[in-house]
């Protein structure tokens, strides 16, 4: 009845339709565990805040403004309706915010830049491929040298 390239757009929209309609009904269950696993994560931390994380540097040779900002970023990470997640420093960075590969590298470069911390050099420092809980994130990025007027050069942990 219809041409034949009518008739291939509608068979297209037809599967992406029903892809879309895949992808809804596996992602959001999955979105639903994600946020109550993050509820009973921060159900467990209950009574802790940014004062128990700067308690487990030694903030007199680590930047307090890396500490804020990196527990502040994951707080920020957490976009599950929770307010203020108590971020610790022993939270694995995978397995608690999901930050792995080029998220972790991404969000790492994000608060180097509001830290005015140099993006360059990583292989440098003693922690580059070392970075797997929020306590490696805060020392790596206190590792790097104050940024100079060079700017950034997106690279890896």
């Amino acid at each position: 009845m219809f041409s034949p390239i009518v008739d291939l757009i509608l068979m297209l929209l037809k599967f992406i339709v029903g892809l879309l309609g895949i992808i809804a009904i596996i992602g959001v269950p999955l979105l639903i565990l994600e946020h109550f696993r993050f509820k009973r994560l921060a159900k467990g931390r209950a009574g802790l805040s940014i004062c128990q994380f700067v308690r487990s540097f030694d903030y007199r040779h680590v930047d307090t403004t890396i500490i804020r900002a990196v527990y502040e970023g994951l707080q920020g990470w957490t976009t599950f309706g929770i307010k203020q997640f108590p971020v610790m420093a022993a939270d694995d960075l995978a397995k608690v915010y999901g930050l792995e590969d080029e998220d972790l590298d991404d969000f790492a470069e994000r608060v180097a830049q509001t830290t005015r911390r140099a993006w360059g050099d990583l292989e440098n420092n003693p922690f580059y491929g070392k970075v797997t809980t929020t306590q490696d994130l805060v020392l790596f990025l206190n590792r790097q040298p104050k940024r100079s007027a060079r700017g950034f050069a997106g690279r890896r942990v």
